[in-house]
């Protein structure tokens, strides 16, 4: 997560829209895909492997569970779920990460004002 002082990083990025994706009951694949889709826009167009990595560092945090179904005969999805305890540690890491937005925004702001006008 980002310092005080620093801007976010867009791993944290990341990571904030898994959240979100986690929410929503979506599978490994539609997680990978919304984030890319959502982040296209802005010139950021994560690669699978980013957004899988992310996920599976929530895993190894406990925030989060893998579930593996079987919808064919060779062919599975992955769902995630948030643990009792991850779903805290998404709240706040949420609420952490929307302080360092606010922050980043101001700063950025502040050198658009003082640099561009």
């Amino acid at each position: 997560m980002a310092r005080q002082g620093t801007l976010v990083a867009l791993k944290a990025i990341i990571k904030l829209y898994c959240i979100d994706y986690i929410d929503q009951n979506a599978y490994g694949y539609e997680i990978t895909e919304a984030v890319s889709s959502r982040l296209k826009p802005f010139g950021f167009s994560p690669h699978h492997s980013e957004v899988y990595r992310t996920l599976h560092e929530m895993a190894d945090e406990s925030m989060i569970l893998r579930h593996e179904r079987h919808i064919g005969p060779r062919q599975k999805v992955v769902y995630y779920t948030f643990t009792d305890d991850g779903r805290a540690a998404a709240a706040a890491y949420k609420k952490t990460l929307k302080e360092n937005l606010d922050r980043s925004i101001a700063l950025l702001n502040a050198a658009v004002a003082d640099n561009y006008s």
